[in-house]
C-alpha cells in the first residue's frame, strides 16, 4: 500500500496507472494481480491513506501536555518540544499533503479522512491544551497554533528554507511563548 501512496503523491491520482502500482509493489504488471487485492485504485488509495494516518497518529508517543501546570520555563520548554514534535509529524505527512494539494477535488473521501483524523483532532487537542476546552470544542487559539505550524512547515517545504531563515527550534519557542501568554491572559 505504501507504493500506492508514494506513486499517487508523486504523480497524481489520474497519472498513476494500476500497472505502475503493481510494478512498484513487486507484482507482475498487467496480469490482474492488483484486482485480487483491491476492487479499484480508489480503494487501494483509501486503504493506503488509512494506514498512513494510523502510522502518523502512532508517532504521538508523548502524553498531551498541560500548559497550565508547573513553572513558566519548564512549561515553555514542554510546549516548544510539543510543537517541534508536531513539525516532525508534518514532515511525516509529506505524501498526504502532496495528495491533498494535487487531488483534493478528485478525492473528497480521502480529504475527509485526513481532515477528520488529523486536522480536527489537532484543533481539539490545541484547544484543550491552552483553553481547557473539552470534547469537540475548537478555540481560536487552537486554530492559530495549528495554522502557524502548518504555514511554517509548508513555507519550509515549498521554498526550501524556513520563513525568514528562522530555525524550527526558535520558531517553536516563540510560538510557545505566544500561546502560553495568551492562555495565561484568557
Amino acid at each position: 500500500m505504501s507504493a500506492t501512496l508514494e506513486l499517487v503523491a508523486s504523480r497524481g491520482f489520474d497519472a498513476t496507472p494500476v500497472t505502475a502500482i503493481e510494478e512498484a509493489a513487486g507484482l507482475i504488471p498487467g496480469n490482474g494481480s492488483f484486482y485480487r487485492h483491491f476492487a479499484s485504485k480508489q480503494e487501494a488509495l483509501a486503504r493506503a491513506v488509512d494506514q498512513e494516518v494510523t502510522r502518523i497518529r502512532n508517532l504521538e508517543d508523548q502524553p498531551v501536555i498541560n500548559a497550565n501546570n508547573e513553572g513558566r520555563q519548564s512549561k515553555q520548554i514542554r510546549v516548544r518540544d510539543h510543537f517541534l514534535r508536531d513539525l516532525d509529524q508534518l514532515k511525516a505527512m509529506r505524501n498526504l499533503i502532496l495528495i491533498l494539494a494535487r487531488d483534493r477535488e478528485r478525492l473528497p473521501e480521502v480529504v475527509k479522512t485526513i481532515r477528520q483524523t488529523l486536522l480536527d483532532t489537532g484543533l481539539v487537542g490545541y484547544s484543550e491544551l491552552f483553553d481547557g476546552s473539552t470534547g469537540v470544542e475548537v478555540s481560536p487559539v487552537g486554530v492559530v497554533i495549528l495554522s502557524a505550524l502548518v504555514g511554517y512547515h509548508l513555507s519550509s517545504e515549498y521554498f526550501g528554507a524556513p520563513p525568514g531563515n528562522v530555525d524550527p527550534k526558535e520558531f517553536a519557542s516563540i510560538l510557545a511563548d505566544l500561546a502560553i501568554s495568551r492562555a495565561g491572559n484568557a
